[in-house]
């Protein structure tokens, strides 16, 4: 696989006797393109009309005199990626303050690696990953959305969510439900801590 606007090199092995080769790209087809170098490499850089599969074969020349075809290999030109689609947490959502909440999207077309970015922050490089987890240590509201990107260049932004982190509900701890107390005698009402209250 090779990528739009990105420089690559077709090499071949050397045939005494020769003092050039003829380089032919997809041969057979109609916009088949035939070249002659003098070496046993050549430069190509395709642009987005060469997206899609494609052929390539080298044959020796000496003057008049032309050798067989080398085998046909195949390669494919991808250009930049599609767009991911956000999976979870939903557009709207509710986290918890300290709470390691999981982002996650699905593969885009053509992707090597992606970008995650919340509200205005620097996007993030997560690598080939389709999940980021982080945490909030206060409470409000946020965005989130995610780029795909491959050596062509990157592709569209998601269209951000939005979530809010929130904070936790305690938990009673005493009394327990339905409990009897006494006139006169003191008691104590007693529940769990919340991270960030």
């Amino acid at each position: 696989t090779e990528y739009v606007g990105i420089q690559f090199t077709f090499s071949w092995t050397s045939v005494t006797g020769a003092t050039s080769y003829d380089f032919e790209f997809d041969p057979g087809m109609s916009y088949s393109y035939l070249t002659n170098v003098t070496g046993t490499s050549m430069v190509w850089t395709h642009q987005a009309v060469g997206i899609g599969p494609h052929n390539w074969h080298v044959r020796a020349k000496n003057g008049s005199n032309v050798g067989s075809w080398s085998t046909t290999r195949s390669y494919s030109i991808v250009g930049v990626p599609g767009t991911s689609v956000l999976s979870i947490p939903s557009d709207g959502a509710t986290v918890f303050v300290s709470d390691n909440t999981t982002f996650s999207w699905g593969a885009a077309a053509n992707a090597t690696k992606y970008y995650i970015q919340y509200d205005a922050e620097s996007a993030i490089d997560v690598g080939s990953a389709t999940s980021y987890s982080r945490s909030y240590s206060a409470p409000g509201p946020h965005t989130w959305k995610v780029e795909a990107w491959n050596p062509a260049g990157y592709g569209p932004w998601t269209i951000a969510r939005s979530f809010t982190v929130v904070l936790g509900t305690p938990s009673l701890l005493a009394p327990s439900n339905g409990a009897t107390e006494y006139v006169g005698i003191q008691f104590t009402f007693s529940w769990t801590s919340v991270t960030g209250a």
